[in-house]
């Protein structure tokens, strides 16, 4: 083969490669490689060009990833798949995350009124990951919309929440003991409130010298780690009646709770908290987080609501509701 023929062959190449360039190309980066001739020649000056121009899209998606704030007016799972997508941008362009980077940058965009949620998430031990921080902030999302979130208010539950049969089945229930509809007597925390009362009284009658056992104030024993009040008579320790209920105690210093499966949201307390009670008794909390709680109401109308900062005592058999 003769080197015209070569030379023939190489310009054919070249030509093909050329248009192969050109014909991907905008206008704008079209524009600096138009003139060229040599296929080479135009790849490098693309390279060139891509180049600047990927620091420019780093520094832009870095800045827009951590300095960014999410707006309420637009679906939040939309604006996070947003951040994963700049991401995998990042990444194309040789920059790769941690992912428990995007996690915290996801965190800490968020709107002021995810603080809770925020500050849950950030304390927790372990790594985390855009998954999780994703399904949460989703979770939080719909529980705002609801009304239900940030609250120790019971709110009325939307309409088509319920089916129609549990609400027939709601209203067919009616305690014989206090009237209410929504209950019946084996559920029915009047009846449980009232027999616990009459217990404690024929209790205190057979121990009279043991004096009164109602609540009292109690004084905190120091200790090598932080103590909480509580003014709580022992019979909570050992009453399995009050165990599913909730009870409203304007001296209790905390929301309280024994159901570790009714948290929404729990993280274990890094040192376990000494609390006191009114026998000079004391239990142990082991977490904090926060719990969903649902009432009946007259009208059969189920309300619900989330406490927030509800301390995790597992040998306390009740549940309290702290209106201090």
């Amino acid at each position: 083969m003769t080197d015209l023929v070569l030379q023939e062959a190489w310009h054919l190449r070249n030509y093909e490669a050329l248009m192969q360039i050109t014909l991907m190309l905008k206008d704008k980066p079209l524009s600096s490689v138009m003139h060229m001739e040599i296929a080479k020649d135009a790849w490098d000056a693309l390279n060139r060009h891509y180049e600047g121009v990927g620091k420019q899209t780093i520094t832009y998606l870095i800045s827009d990833l951590f300095q960014g704030m999410l707006s309420n007016k637009i679906a939040l799972e939309n604006q996070l798949n947003a951040m994963l997508q700049k991401n995998q941008i990042l990444a194309s362009l040789g920059l790769i995350l941690d992912e428990s980077l995007i996690a915290v940058a996801m965190l800490i965009s968020l709107l002021p009124s995810y603080g809770t949620l925020r500050t849950i998430l950030m304390t927790q031990d372990r790594k985390l990951d855009t998954e999780k921080v994703i399904n949460e902030v989703l979770t939080e999302e719909k529980c705002q919309k609801e009304g239900t979130s940030e609250s120790v208010l019971l709110v009325r539950a939307g309409k088509g929440v319920k089916s129609p049969d549990k609400k027939d089945k709601k209203k067919k229930k009616k305690c014989t003991h206090c009237g209410y509809t929504g209950h019946t007597v084996d559920e029915c925390c009047k009846l449980k409130a009232s027999q616990s009362e009459a217990a404690t009284k024929a209790d205190n009658k057979d121990k009279s010298s043991e004096g009164k056992e109602s609540a009292k104030v109690t004084s905190v024993h120091e200790v090598g780690f932080e103590t909480l009040c509580l003014f709580l008579a022992k019979e909570l320790l050992c009453n399995d009646a009050l165990l599913h209920c909730w009870i409203i105690d304007s001296s209790a210093s905390s929301h309280m709770s024994s159901h570790h499966e009714w948290f929404l949201h729990y993280r274990p307390l890094a040192a376990l908290k000494q609390v006191y009670l009114g026998n000079e008794h004391h239990v142990l909390a082991q977490g904090i987080g926060q719990v969903i709680i649902s009432a009946s109401l007259e009208d059969s109308s189920i309300n619900t609501g989330i406490i927030q900062n509800v301390l995790y005592i597992p040998d306390l058999n009740s549940n309290l509701l702290s209106v201090a």
